[in-house]
């Protein structure tokens, strides 16, 4: 009977940490996709400099975590859109003046 109570102990122990650990991972994965979101308001907004700097935070935050490769790959993929813009922007205030 006590190997009965110590086996119920350890599983329920158990289930206790994995549902801590999924609380904190989620909380990662919403700390990411929220400073995801604001960086694509920021970059539709026109600001890039700001939608630049939520990207470079909202990648930061994905990386802590290591299963968010495809979110991880979404925000290179815009960080190199938008530094090019930049770039095109800067190249035609040059030629404008």
């Amino acid at each position: 009977m006590i190997i009965f109570y110590i086996i119920a102990s350890i599983i329920t122990l158990i289930i206790i940490i994995l549902l801590i650990g999924k609380t904190i991972i989620q909380k990662n994965r919403q700390s990411s996709v929220s400073l995801y979101i604001k960086a694509l308001k920021d970059e539709n907004s026109g600001d890039i400099d700001a939608a630049l700097a939520n990207y470079k935070s909202a990648y930061e935050e994905a990386a802590k975590t290591r299963f968010q490769e495809n979110m991880k790959q979404r925000i290179i993929n815009k960080m190199k859109v938008l530094h090019s813009l930049k770039g095109y922007n800067k190249q035609f205030q040059l030629t404008e003046n």
